[in-house]
């Protein structure tokens, strides 16, 4: 058991976490979400900012205007306005990342990009990195649907995701959402590594009710599977609606990462919209994300 324990424990699925920044309070948590979770598994981190193209094209629009949302006068647009205003975005964004970088001891390197948010992001990964993201971009709206640029990643892409919402809360414990999937076994492996690293013993498994019809096969799946871990797993039962339940069940047992298996045929798919109401960090795993450990 110990030399299984080691085994699991040393499990590295990523080799550097990339981390895409903007000066929205999501992205601020999503740092923290990222800085914790290199500290567990001694990863670099790498920080991406883009100046966002569009911006520079709309300044060349002679009758375009920007209304503050604090004094609702609108202010022309300029080359020169908008220069600015990134630079110093960008400055503060630096400035942030270094500290909290240095603050936690972690090997840490920066890059400002210029062009498409989405394809710079592209171009700063490689395939075994972790990609971080805020839960949506700054915007006054108080909903929680994710952002365009984050459900991007999320349904168009097959890439590891770290998700944190800007009312993220950090508990202590380690949870897997566990549909039945191939990805959910996977997310079972890495919740343990992660708990291991972070010194606990047990993580927890949401598993949905529904649909009934293959309850007991993912029961049965589930518990064949957590055998073979180094550890115990909790199992948490999730009624219709499962939403509803996932929420309630995370603050209940004070959450501090919930792993969400990419499964498309169930439910797990319909929770990506809604991940902002999820009150702690989200690790989205892949089928492909790592190797199964029993086989490393």
């Amino acid at each position: 058991m110990v030399e299984q324990k080691q085994i699991f424990g040393s499990i590295l699925p990523f080799e550097r976490i990339v981390i895409a920044l903007d000066s929205s309070p999501h992205s601020v948590q999503a740092l923290e979400a990222a800085l914790t979770l290199a500290r567990l598994w001694d990863l670099s981190i790498h920080g991406v900012f883009v100046e966002d193209s569009q911006l520079h094209y709309a300044a060349e629009i002679s009758f375009s205007r920007e209304v503050s949302r604090f004094s609702s006068t609108p202010q022309p647009h300029t080359a020169v306005s908008i220069a600015q205003q990134i630079a110093a975005q960008r400055n503060r964004i630096t400035q942030h990342f270094q500290q909290c970088a240095q603050r936690a001891k972690i090997a840490a390197s920066f890059q400002s990009l210029r062009g498409s948010v989405r394809h710079m992001i592209a171009q700063a990964l490689s395939p075994q990195d972790l990609l971080g993201l805020g839960c949506a971009g700054h915007s006054s709206s108080p909903s929680k649907q994710v952002g365009s640029n984050t459900l991007h990643w999320l349904t168009q892409t097959r890439r590891a995701l770290l998700i944190a919402h800007e009312s993220a809360q950090y508990g202590e414990e380690i949870a897997v959402f566990f549909d039945g999937q191939p990805a959910s076994l996977r997310a079972l492996d890495i919740g343990a590594a992660l708990a291991l690293r972070s010194g606990r013993q047990t993580i927890r498994a949401f598993l949905p009710q529904q649909p009934v019809a293959n309850f007991e096969q993912r029961l049965a799946l589930l518990q064949e599977h957590t055998r073979k871990l180094p550890l115990s797993v909790h199992l948490v039962l999730l009624p219709s609606p499962v939403l509803l339940h996932l929420v309630r069940a995370i603050e209940a047992h004070r959450c501090g990462f919930l792993l969400l298996p990419d499964s498309t045929e169930t439910s797990s798919h319909d929770l990506f919209r809604w991940i902002g109401l999820l009150c702690c960090p989200l690790l989205v795993i892949r089928e492909s994300t790592m190797r199964d450990p029993q086989g490393a």
